[in-house]
């Protein structure tokens, strides 16, 4: 699946891979209720930082997740 728009995103909690354009980064993340029917695109994983640095991939402050697409399937062994 091509990345597609991050409103069509789950919101059932599955993890997907997000991309967020203000720091041109991609991390697995998921939606979260915000508040009254809004949702929040929340990161998985995180770089190990927190607060306005350039770096720091879906901040509440930051919210520039555009887009998502579906992980691939894990490897078999």
């Amino acid at each position: 699946m091509d990345w597609q728009p991050i409103y069509t995103a789950p919101k059932d909690g599955t993890e997907f891979l997000a991309y967020d354009a203000t720091v041109n980064k991609m991390d697995v993340a998921y939606m979260i209720e915000w508040r009254d029917g809004e949702y929040k695109c929340v990161a998985v994983q995180s770089d190990g930082e927190y607060g306005p640095e350039p770096d720091q991939f879906c901040s509440s402050w930051q919210n520039k997740i555009t887009h998502w697409k579906p992980l691939p399937e894990p490897p078999t062994t």
